[in-house]
């Protein structure tokens, strides 16, 4: 508790900010092709944990770590 922040949906210049500054990008999508955030993360320098529904596994290899839908807790 209280390394979480839910900031919602941002501007885009917000969003490239925000990005630059963390660390961890937590992206747990129910339903993804490929997650152009994820992509936008990695570039910024973070690092990237996702569920197991796009292709951010084959696009990031290493730089993503990846976690079955129902593991979210886990993930955390």
């Amino acid at each position: 508790e209280g390394d979480s922040i839910w900031l919602g949906a941002l501007p885009r210049d917000r969003t490239l900010e925000t990005l630059a500054n963390a660390r961890v990008l937590l992206n747990f999508s129910r339903a993804e092709v490929q997650s152009l955030v994820d992509l936008e993360a990695a570039v910024a320098g973070c690092h990237i944990v996702a569920s197991r529904t796009g292709s951010s596994e084959e696009w990031l290899g290493e730089r993503v770590r990846v976690f079955e839908q129902n593991e979210l807790e886990r993930a955390m």
